[in-house]
């Protein structure tokens, strides 16, 4: 099911809000776009409930990700859906095959009126930790 033009403008709207907290390190201003009843699922964190939960999440998952680049590859919208593919780096920083340190995948519900329901990241944990480790943030 595809959702309508006007309700695809508006998600794509609503994620380019999302991308640009991401990009620019506003893990509150993050946290503003998921309504307040939202859920959020990490694999290491685990599944975070409500809007502030998501806040205090945000802040603790993001310590030391300023020195961080996550370089998203693509994303699809479908329904009231936005998933998207990403990598997680530091700067000159890669694998002996020198791919980046960890990729993973976000799928994001949209909620109406700007604002997410849900969030669900995927990636390897090892890996996720691995880089942690290696920029002394554990």
């Amino acid at each position: 099911m595809n959702v309508d033009t006007g309700r695809r403008r508006e998600i794509l709207e609503a994620y380019s809000r999302h991308a640009e907290a991401r990009r620019s390190f506003e893990w509150r201003a993050l946290a503003d776009l998921f309504a307040v009843d939202a859920r959020y699922f990490d694999p290491i964190f685990g599944w975070q409930e409500g809007r502030e939960q998501i806040r205090a999440f945000l802040a603790e998952a993001a310590r030391g990700l300023a020195e961080r680049e996550f370089r998203e590859c693509w994303h699809v919208v479908d329904d009231d859906r936005v998933v998207l593919y990403w990598h997680c780096v530091r700067p000159g920083e890669t694998t002996e095959s020198g791919r980046p340190r960890y990729h993973g995948m976000s799928s994001l519900r949209y909620a109406g009126e700007g604002l997410w329901a849900e969030q669900m990241d995927i990636y390897d944990q090892a890996e996720a930790r691995g880089s942690r480790e290696a920029a002394r943030l554990d």
